[in-house]
């Protein structure tokens, strides 16, 4: 466990080190493949609509439905940003195996690099951890927090 944690420490200092010197990036180059990005989104319901946000490392976030155009909104920290991507892992939540869409199904993708994980759910999946709501709607609180007085919400 704590040469997990600081294998991510050393990771995540070199991200730092690596995008500080970098200008802006548009949502098209905002995903490259060395890059760790999350992704928090839902889809269908009754009208059917995908919402999705994706986090990069350095706190920029982007705002899309279910193409391929995203729009970055207000972001959070590094440091937040951060914290995000460790309570994936701290939480346990890479070494879970949960596919389970439902008529509104929920999901949180994790990319490093050429690796994704992707948890899904919305049916009736009893196995899901309990934790896990808690994580995806804490994040969608702060994205709604953060953004409430955008024209994009």
């Amino acid at each position: 466990m704590l040469d997990k944690l600081i294998f991510s420490a050393l990771i995540l200092g070199i991200a730092v080190i690596a995008f500080g010197c970098k200008s802006q990036k548009s949502s098209e180059e905002a995903e490259k493949v060395d890059d760790m990005v999350m992704i928090f989104g839902s889809s269908g319901g009754f009208a059917g609509k995908t919402l999705r946000y994706k986090l990069h490392e350095d706190g920029s976030i982007y705002k899309g439905g279910g193409g391929n155009t995203f729009a970055k909104v207000n972001g959070v920290d590094k440091d937040q940003a951060a914290q995000i991507f460790s309570n994936f892992n701290n939480l346990g939540f890479d070494r879970v195996v949960l596919d389970d869409p439902g008529n509104m199904t929920y999901f949180i993708i994790a990319k490093y690099g050429d690796r994704q994980k992707k948890l899904a759910w919305g049916g009736m999946n009893k196995d899901m951890p309990d934790n896990l709501e808690i994580y995806y709607n804490s994040f969608m609180k702060l994205m709604k927090r953060k953004n409430t007085n955008s024209s994009d919400m």
